[in-house]
């Protein structure tokens, strides 16, 4: 891999548990891992406030095949508020 190249760096957070679960329920909804939606949400937030490139994209599922849902290759996010449920409270 070029050094230039992007990639995942294995790292520990400690979160409210409210939050972790929102983030779960969520990513649930969305049928995907928690890890993954974090990921897409951070980066798009990021890239919004100008932190990361526009240009950037994001990186690949490293799982073999197109997992992702249909809600995530539509670009829905929490972060969005295209889905609000009142089940987050």
């Amino acid at each position: 891999m070029p050094s230039n190249q992007a990639r995942r760096k294995p790292r520990s957070l400690r979160l409210d548990s409210r939050i972790w679960d929102a983030i779960a329920q969520e990513a649930t909804f969305q049928g995907i891992a928690v890890n993954r939606w974090i990921e897409i949400n951070l980066f798009d937030l990021l890239q919004e406030k100008g932190l990361i490139p526009r240009d950037a994209k994001r990186l690949a599922e490293n799982r073999g095949g197109d997992r992702r849902s249909r809600s995530v290759s539509e670009g829905l996010s929490l972060t969005s508020g295209e889905r609000k449920s009142s089940n987050y409270q």
